[in-house]
């Protein structure tokens, strides 16, 4: 993959970032935080490998455009969960989906599943909660995904597109192949 920044300048960013909004004396665990950029950059670009689009790409092979805002914050959600996953830390992790959600508007806690292959399309105002989501997710702006009161969750087959304003919570099946249209 072709990065607009080396992998320690990514670091490096994350880290100025978390300090600008997060100024309370507490940095980064540096080595879990270096392991899990290198990894959620893997995971990056295995999603963006299945994107085509002209923004995802440079000289045929997938780009990473840290100035991108849509490629930032799937990378940040990326970097969260790794943390999570990784190395159960939830202050680090808390602490970048907070930067996720301040700098872009989007509501995805560092827990929840996203397929290894999404797309995320000016998605402020977002929210993707708990569901089970299948490969080849696209998610537009003012999107919301959740549980209901009881509990019960949404599946979401695989290519499947939420439009903005659109809304799937609860018990219900969203099969594969379709568009949700706005509203």
């Amino acid at each position: 993959m072709i990065t607009s920044l080396m992998t320690s300048e990514i670091t490096n960013l994350v880290s100025a970032q978390l300090r600008h909004f997060f100024p309370d004396g507490n940095p980064l665990d540096d080595i879990p935080i270096k392991k899990a950029v290198k990894e959620s950059l893997e995971r990056l670009e295995f999603c963006f490998e299945n994107i085509n689009s002209k923004y995802y790409r440079l000289e045929g092979k997938p780009y990473f455009n840290h100035l991108h805002t849509d490629h930032w914050c799937s990378f940040l959600w990326f970097l969260s969960n790794q943390l999570h996953n990784l190395f159960n830390d939830h202050r680090d992790a808390a602490k970048i989906f907070a930067l996720n959600k301040a700098l872009h508007g989007i509501d995805a806690f560092y827990s929840i599943q996203l397929p290894d292959v999404f797309l995320l399309v000016h998605p402020i105002g977002t929210i993707l909660g708990k569901a089970q989501y299948d490969d080849y997710l696209v998610v537009y702006q003012n999107v919301t995904v959740g549980g209901s009161i009881d509990l019960d969750y949404p599946v979401i087959g695989k290519s499947v597109a939420l439009m903005a304003k659109s809304t799937v919570l609860g018990s219900c099946v969203i099969n594969e192949e379709v568009w949700l249209s706005s509203n």
